[in-house]
């Protein structure tokens, strides 16, 4: 969706062109009816006071027929979509576009028709999620009834919230029994549990553990890309795998499609090295986000790294170089990561009647083996689905629930729903201290969701919460700690995209010393690559139409 500004407006003129004197039958009219009940509904939601004060005092004409010519075609970009007839449209209108020069130069004939296939599916894969798509029918649950859910699961307790006054519920034994509840997972044993700050601390990690690998490596990633970081690794594994050592890749289908991302998992595949590109044939707008490697079925690197240059810090000087966050664990916990690869693995299988081996034997893990550790882990991997059962999120308002002292949320896309902003609020009433670090607009790699993430955060600015903004290359992090006791480490983002339609995974990990030492890594960042909002004004943006149009028609995917 990066380029989709660029796009946008395209929808238009091209759906005036080839589809503005086709009839539109009573089932499309029926279908933008829905679309505009729906989309009212969400514009209540998803749309700040603020913004809709804004749309009424300074939208011009323009803007609002933009808007009326966006509902009126409804009907035929949908019918252009059912019947696979979307692409060729903006395609034809981009080229035109391209060769008058209107386009930005990021968007070149090289690239352009890839980028027109991301577009139109990120079109089409909107009237899936609204449940308007013949071919993937499904319900649509809307933010406010999914924020409701998971509310109310995590306020549902035994054990009522405190204060600054009172002892962490982490270390209440009733608490950690409801937190593995909502999460659908249970805490098991961990040992050599190590924070790894950045890629220069978890690719030489990653690369030991390759090396000394002498029975397995599974890998699950969103992306394995074509840079010096990507071709590294992707030898390392191949080497290994001629060793004969059980090597297995998960990679995301439609990220595996795109030019800069491709050449690495297709070369692995042409060797030999099996590799799944994960896609949901039943709803094809669903992605593949986790990032775990277990190797020898007892060590773990798991948290918000893909193999790329910019995770890594290796490659080309300007290259940028984002801050991130993993770590690596042993014990109980790995073979945890073991299993849910082999449900995913078997799983894609199936569905796609793969020529790929399974997993013949069921791996169990050592009974009782949580109850005498030192140091506990929980593993939560979301599977996309659409009634959003988001347990990770659960989970995590959950958390919120049970802080009594501090909350520190270290994450790349901080663009919240209800429950969290709920969830936040009622701990800052209470007195608990909250930090939030994000993007800045200068910082984000994505820039489409810059403005969503900035009108998340005056809230907590007003109600005198810590809350900074990176500054330099992209902060790719994804964090949680709370009271010094509770960490969450994770593939998982704060934008619609992990709640809706993304595969994530969490690790929630209770170890006090680990959690000061997340926290106190926090700090550092924000003492060393943060600005700290000190003045509402650094939180106010111009008005912009295209973003109510982005979050009108596409926050689902933002």
């Amino acid at each position: 969706m990066k380029k989709m500004i660029s796009l946008l407006f395209l929808v238009l003129s091209s759906c005036s062109i080839y589809s503005g004197s086709r009839d539109v039958s009573s089932e499309s009219k029926s279908g933008v009816r829905g679309i505009a009940a729906e989309e009212a509904a969400l514009t209540a939601e998803q749309i700040s006071v603020k913004d809709q004060l804004l749309i009424a005092l300074n939208d011009d004409a323009a803007s609002k027929r933009v808007v009326n010519t966006i509902d009126a075609l409804l009907p035929q970009v949908q019918k252009l979509a059912e019947e696979g007839k979307l692409k060729p449209v903006i395609l034809d209108v981009a080229q035109k576009a391209l060769a008058a020069g209107k386009l930005p130069p990021r968007l070149t004939a090289e690239n352009l028709e890839e980028n027109v296939d991301l577009f139109v599916a990120s079109i089409e894969n909107q009237f899936v999620l609204k449940g308007l798509s013949q071919k993937h029918p499904q319900q649509y649950v809307s933010w406010l009834k999914a924020s409701r859910s998971i509310r109310d699961k995590a306020q549902k307790t035994s054990i009522p919230p405190s204060g600054p006054k009172s002892k962490s519920l982490f270390l209440n034994p009733a608490f950690i029994k409801e937190l593995e509840g909502v999460a659908e997972s249970t805490f098991t044993d961990a040992a050599e549990l190590r924070l790894l700050v950045n890629g220069t601390q978890s690719f030489p990690a990653r690369e030991q553990l390759f090396q000394n690998a002498k029975s397995s490596i599974y890998i699950k990633t969103w992306a394995m890309e074509d840079d010096v970081t990507g071709w590294k690794f992707a030898k390392l594994i191949h080497e290994k795998h001629k060793a004969g050592v059980d090597v297995r890749v998960i990679v995301d289908w439609k990220t595996a499609r795109q030019s800069v991302y491709r050449k690495v998992p297709e070369w692995l595949s042409s060797q030999g090295v099996p590799v799944i590109f994960w896609r949901d044939p039943e709803a094809p707008m669903y992605a593949f986000h986790k990032k775990t490697i277990v190797v020898d079925h007892q060590h773990l690197i798991a948290g918000g790294m893909n193999f790329g240059d910019v995770y890594s810090h290796l490659g080309p000087p300007e290259i940028p170089k984002w801050r991130d966050t993993d770590f690596q664990a042993s014990g109980s916990i790995a073979l945890t990561a073991d299993i849910d690869f082999q449900k995913e693995w078997n799983s894609q299988i199936k569905k796609h009647q793969l020529p790929l081996a399974p997993f013949s034997a069921p791996m169990a893990l050592p009974a009782a083996s949580a109850a005498t550790a030192a140091t506990k882990i929980m593993a939560i991997d979301l599977t996309p689905n659409p009634q959003i059962n988001d347990t990770i999120l659960t989970s995590i308002v959950k958390g919120i629930e049970g802080a009594t002292k501090e909350i520190n949320i270290e994450n790349a896309y901080f663009i919240e729903n209800p429950a969290l902003q709920n969830a936040l609020v009622r701990a800052i009433k209470r007195g608990v201290k909250v930090r939030i670090f994000t993007n800045s607009m200068n910082s984000i790699d994505v820039p489409i969701i810059a403005r969503p993430i900035i009108e998340a955060l005056p809230i907590y600015f007003r109600l005198n919460a810590e809350v900074y903004l990176k500054k330099g290359a992209t902060l790719h992090s994804k964090f949680m700690t709370i009271d010094n006791v509770a960490s969450w480490v994770m593939s998982y983002n704060h934008h619609p995209q992990s709640m809706r339609i993304q595969g994530e995974v969490a690790y929630v990990i209770l170890d006090k010393k680990f959690s000061k030492q997340l926290a106190d890594q926090f700090i550092e960042d924000t003492k060393t690559i943060a600005d700290r909002v000190t003045d509402a004004k650094m939180l106010e943006l111009e008005p912009s139409f295209l973003d109510v149009v982005l979050k009108r028609y596409f926050f689902d995917q933002l």
